[in-house]
């Protein structure tokens, strides 16, 4: 049974709620697309700290968000983070709904779209410690021990001049190792280059006396990584210019916002994939658009499209960096595997995950280079229509949110593929009918044998040299098939006359385009441009034609090709009044009635298409 992808199937929301509900910092969910700040969600940390109840803070306009002394230069720069798209932090005064204000740092992070997260924590007391200085020794060295924040002081060339005790509980090392540390000894190579930058701008001076938050991970000393947030304020002291840095470790909420953001960009690409699926009228045109979407939210660096054909198995793609050697691998095996001996190995249309090659032995032999793969079935009604196979030169074991995702993603491409794939039959289901009926009239009339096949090839390539598109050369194709149906109206002693036609016998010929419209018009997959070409095919350019009598421009485009195509191949076939010219003498007569009798820039395209098929 065919499921619905589940983008949050990785992180049950009820835990995710309780896991913000938990955190000791405000948080709050907030929608800028609108007119006004659009509120969503706010934890029960927030409400305390401002002493507003959830539907004060989830108000058009709520006042947690607005500061009590920000000044113009910061508001600036904070609307520009925001167009921007880029984080900001600032330092203000909190309104109180009962009680005194407070100072708050207050960080403002984009996730996905127009979607934030504000986090705001309470640093009354950390500001009071550090303006007042009213504390002795003995008790700040207390505090100090117990904090989960650290306090460090460092000089201008990076050298650590004191940390406070709390470095141990926080990371584990001691106050004498970690004043021997520098940056790159701790902090994540991937976060050390731009927080030296800004260091290194910090250093140079400047008015600007408090920086931050920033945010970077940093190394325990059991090699476990952690996120901090810091805050360097730059002092003048007696012993020259310092920098206080206050660091807190938010890997907590960090790691929320990471989940979210993972979860809001998965649930984006399962929205954008599905309205995907519904404009792509090719199956195998589906496969490969899916798995493009699919590769870059998994652990996995090749994705493979594998599909059994009438009497072979065929790779139909192969996508990532490590591609090249997967496809090698894969196309070495494919000669000596059947459709019914892909089915065998497959054995269930169950999705698969391997995490080490002796796991897979008998499904592939990609297990020496790929030890951790996913086999995803595309099937329905037990039919295998193919398989994705995802890969990874290491061996790992991909994570729960991956395997629910490419289950979903398989699931919903087997559904669309089945569905294209019937589409397909369908309308070469119709193709074939429509040739059909247009064949079975080269049995009534004189025509010669194989004249339906190559009209419509004919108007197919001159279609493809006027650059038709896909749409138009179908209405073309179609209408070739069927443009003489209406000759099944016209009586055998006039339809199949070897002589001349008396005027009577003529005007039974010149309704055969408006009976075949009428026979025709009510057939609701067929196409109105597709009708033309059965309704006008006999005007012509002057004007003499019918059976409306149209000129020019005023006859369909179509109409126009097709009857270009139709008189070269009745001159070029033998018909029991006369013999067959030769191609030579066709062109020439086509030249003649160009501009008379037809348009002369179709006969100008047709001229080379068929001198180019007499040298061939």
């Amino acid at each position: 049974m065919t499921h619905t992808p589940d983008p949050e199937a990785h992180i049950p929301s009820s835990l995710f709620s309780a896991m913000l509900d938990q955190l000791q910092d405000g948080i709050l969910l907030i929608h800028l697309g609108a007119e006004h700040p659009t509120p969503s969600y706010v934890n029960p940390a927030l409400q305390e700290l401002t002493g507003l109840d959830r539907e004060q803070l989830l108000g058009s306009r709520p006042h947690c968000l607005e500061g009590l002394n920000l000044s113009p230069a910061v508001q600036t720069e904070f609307q520009q983070h925001l167009c921007q798209h880029r984080p900001y932090a600032y330092q203000t005064l909190m309104p109180h709904s009962t009680g005194p204000a407070f100072w708050a740092d207050v960080r403002w992070t984009p996730l996905e779209g127009c979607w934030w997260m504000v986090t705001h924590r309470d640093i009354t007391q950390t500001l009071h410690l550090q303006r007042e200085h009213i504390m002795d020794q003995h008790h700040l060295q207390a505090l100090m021990e117990h904090a989960d924040a650290v306090v460090r002081v460092i000089s201008p060339s990076g050298q650590t001049l004191y940390v406070t005790p709390s470095i141990e509980k926080v990371l584990g090392y001691s106050q004498d190792e970690f004043a021997r540390m520098v940056f790159q000894d701790y902090i994540h190579e991937a976060d050390l280059p731009p927080l030296l930058d800004v260091f290194h701008q910090i250093s140079r001076g400047g008015e600007r006396t408090q920086f931050g938050p920033f945010e970077y991970r940093v190394r325990k000393k059991d090699g476990e990584e952690r996120w901090m947030s810091t805050v360097s304020r730059k002092v003048d002291t007696e012993m020259g210019l310092q920098f206080h840095l206050y660091s807190r470790d938010i890997t907590l909420r960090k790691t929320m916002e990471l989940k979210l953001e993972e979860q809001v960009r998965r649930y984006r690409t399962l929205l954008d994939l599905t309205a995907r699926i519904e404009s792509v009228s090719a199956p195998d045109e589906l496969a490969v658009e899916a798995l493009t979407f699919l590769l870059p939210l998994t652990e996995y660096t090749f994705a493979a499209f594998v599909k059994p054909e009438e009497d072979h198995v065929k790779l139909a793609c192969c996508i990532g960096e490590d591609c090249e050697t997967a496809r090698l691998l894969i196309e070495k095996e494919l000669p000596s595997l059947s459709p019914d001996g892909l089915v065998r190995r497959v054995g269930t249309f169950k999705a698969m995950f391997f995490q080490h090659h002796t796991e897979h032995l008998e499904i592939t032999d990609l297990g020496q280079f790929s030890p951790s793969l996913a086999v995803l079935p595309l099937s329905s009604e037990g039919q295998l229509h193919g398989l994705f196979v995802l890969g990874q030169p290491a061996s790992l074991e991909v994570s729960l949110a991956t395997r629910r995702l490419c289950i979903a993603v398989a699931d919903r491409v087997s559904l669309a593929y089945s569905r294209l794939l019937d589409l397909e039959k369908l309308q070469q289901a119709r193709e074939e009918t429509l040739r059909a009926m247009g064949v079975v009239l080269e049995y009534r009339d004189f025509e010669t044998k194989g004249h339906t096949d190559r009209v419509v090839q004919l108007s197919q390539a001159l279609g493809q040299r006027l650059g038709l598109d896909q749409e138009e050369l179908e209405h073309l194709r179609l209408g070739a098939y069927l443009h003489d149906v209406g000759k099944v109206a016209i009586p055998d002693h006039v339809l199949l006359k070897p002589g001349k036609l008396t005027p009577e016998e003529w005007e039974y010929i010149k309704k055969h385009p408006g009976v075949g419209f009428e026979m025709l018009n009510h057939i609701p997959t067929l196409s109105r441009a597709s009708l033309d070409v059965v309704l006008y095919h006999q005007e012509r350019w002057n004007g003499t034609g019918y059976p409306a009598g149209l000129r020019e421009q005023k006859i369909p485009l179509l109409a126009r090709i097709f009857a270009v195509v139709d008189v070269y191949d009745a001159l070029t076939s033998e018909r029991p009044y006369k013999k067959a010219w030769s191609d030579e003498e066709a062109l020439a007569q086509l030249k003649i009635e160009a501009g008379t009798l037809l348009d002369p820039e179709v006969v100008s395209a047709f001229l080379p298409l068929v001198v180019q098929e007499m040298g061939t």
